[in-house]
This record gives structure tokens, sequence and C-alpha cells, in this order.
């Protein structure tokens, strides 16, 4: 559960955002630039960096208010919740290990926590990824300026024309 943090102060938000552009903010860039700047804006401020994209004029009631609950709910959620695992892990008597207990310190524990972590994020972010920075590469690549796409054999082949 303390995954899915970071995802809801981000995306809920950003969808939001990125619904009710006409009512809620100043997005400079309607487009597939748009939506990376709004997830780049929730992302920024639930990691604690605080920095934003350009040309997004979130100097706005909404863009603070949403901003800082994404703020607050990505810092202290996650330290509020570790700190009550950790009493409730230092309160727990002692048990011994039996045949069916999943020891934390195999590879596999490391290998299969790391893998569902991976996922989750994959599973989470990618239609972000793809709806912003991938869409507008291929839009680019479209204009045969900056990058061509290849589709030819089944392969997306990246070629650099010129570089500007």
């Amino acid at each position: 559960m303390i995954l899915l943090v970071h995802p809801i102060a981000i995306l809920i938000p950003s969808a939001i955002a990125i619904a009710y552009p006409e009512l809620l903010g100043n997005i400079s860039n309607p487009g597939f630039h748009g939506i990376s700047q709004v997830v780049y804006e929730y992302a920024s401020a639930a990691a604690n960096n605080g920095s934003g994209f350009e040309g997004l004029g979130d100097d706005t009631l909404w863009w603070n208010l949403s901003a800082s609950m994404s703020l607050l709910a990505g810092r202290y959620v996650p330290i509020i919740a570790l700190l009550l695992l950790a009493d409730s892990m230092a309160n727990k008597q002692p048990v011994p290990e039996t045949p069916g207990t999943l020891r934390t310190d195999t590879p596999l524990f490391t290998s299969v926590t790391a893998g569902v972590m991976l996922i989750l994020g994959l599973l989470t972010f990618f239609p972000v990824i793809a709806l912003g920075p991938l869409a507008e590469v291929f839009k680019l690549g479209g204009n045969s300026r900056f990058i061509s796409v290849n589709f030819r054999s089944f392969q997306a082949h990246f070629i650099l024309i010129q570089f500007l």
C-alpha cells in the first residue's frame, strides 16, 4: 500500500489538471509536451524537489494548493507509515524459524522485492510516459527534422538526421 502513495499523489492531480485545463491552469503547451509539464510538476513536488518545467503557468491557486497536497502526501505519508511499521516490528515477539519462514537475507527475496517494485513502477507510469515524452518523439519523427522512425520489418529504427 505504501508503494502507491507516490503514484496517487502524482497521477490523480495530473489527471484532474489535464481533464480541466481551461478551468484550472495555464498549460502553455496543449499537446504532448503539456502532459509532460503537468506530470513533472506533481512528480517533482511529491519527490521533494519542487522544480518545474518552464512554460507552465503554475502560479495560481489550483497549482499551489494541489502541488502542496502532493508534496505533503509524498513526503509525510511514507514517513508516518514507515514509523508505524518500525513500531510494529519493534513490538513483535520473536518467533522460531520454521521450514515455511521466508528468509529476508537471500537473493531470492531481494530479487522478488526489486521485481515487484520495478513492475509496479512500470505499470503505473508507462501510460503517462507513452502519452508525454514518447508521443512527442514520434510527433517530431513525422517532421523528419530530428528523428526518423522506420517501422519496416516491425522494428523501430531511430536515425538521427540532423542535430540542432
